[in-house]
């Protein structure tokens, strides 16, 4: 018995190009919910981002933020990891000594920018629709640091990748959640998605997960019904046991 799904939404409830989240998924996690079985979105984008895609059933939902750096359920936080803050501006100055690359500041309520390139505040504030603040400094940001994400304006290349990994892999996670995005945090969404299980009484043989990129992996492999979309890269695939196109479809055939 399946008493919880969890899914990724860009590249997954949103296919690339795609900026809503369909009236059939809504209408699917209404279904869920009627029938006991918790929907929890699991991303990289912040909490208020967030709940304004799913604006029609926010109240219905456990959210996976900031790549597992905040759990909320409805409006209340259940689980939140918070980066050093001197650990964090040294990794914001690492990002901002590399050619290319932007950065991300994320907290549980506002991210923050200090923008060099026009298309990446677009992205941010209209693509993400996120609640963004422009700073001068990063140190002039008060909030805990939950997620620092380096945008990187050419593309994610596997140079960049091992970069991050070998400066700050030993502790922290750092993961491709995007064509242009590594995202760095202490937590990932499997360890958040153990949170709310644990919490709820909730086994891992009870879980459904959706995912198509790296950052979804962590969560691929804690539920043990968990399905990669059939475009994802062949490494994420592998940790997936199963394949799909739509998760509209996977959980039509559940609910019949």
């Amino acid at each position: 018995m399946i008493r919880l799904i969890a899914s990724d939404i860009d590249g997954t409830l949103l296919p690339h190009g795609q900026r809503e989240i369909s009236d059939e998924m809504f209408s699917l996690i209404q279904r869920l919910h009627d029938a006991g079985i918790r929907f929890v979105p699991a991303s990289g984008r912040q909490y208020p981002s967030m709940r304004r895609l799913f604006a029609p059933v926010a109240e219905l939902l456990t959210y996976v933020c900031e790549n597992g750096s905040l759990v909320m359920e409805g409006s209340e936080p259940l689980f939140q990891s918070v980066i050093d803050r001197q650990t964090g501006l040294a990794l914001i100055a690492d990002i901002e000594a590399q050619p290319g690359l932007e950065v991300l500041l994320n907290c549980r309520q506002s991210c923050y920018i200090s923008p060099r390139d026009a298309s990446y505040v677009h992205h941010i504030r209209d693509v993400l629709c996120n609640h963004t603040h422009t700073v001068n400094e990063f140190t002039q940001v008060e909030e805990p640091f939950l997620k620092i994400s380096a945008w990187c304006t050419g593309g994610v290349t596997p140079a960049l990748v091992d970069y991050f990994k070998n400066r700050w892999g030993e502790t922290m996670n750092v993961a491709v959640a995007g064509e242009k995005w590594i995202d760095i945090t202490l937590s990932d969404k499997g360890a958040a998605l153990a949170q709310i299980t644990q919490k709820h009484g909730i086994k891992p043989e009870e879980i459904m997960a959706f995912g198509d990129n790296f950052n979804d992996i962590t969560m691929l492999q804690y539920a043990q019904h968990s399905y990669a979309m059939a475009t994802a890269d062949p490494v994420v695939l592998a940790h997936a046991a199963h394949q799909c196109n739509r998760v509209e479809d996977v959980i039509t055939l559940l609910l019949k």
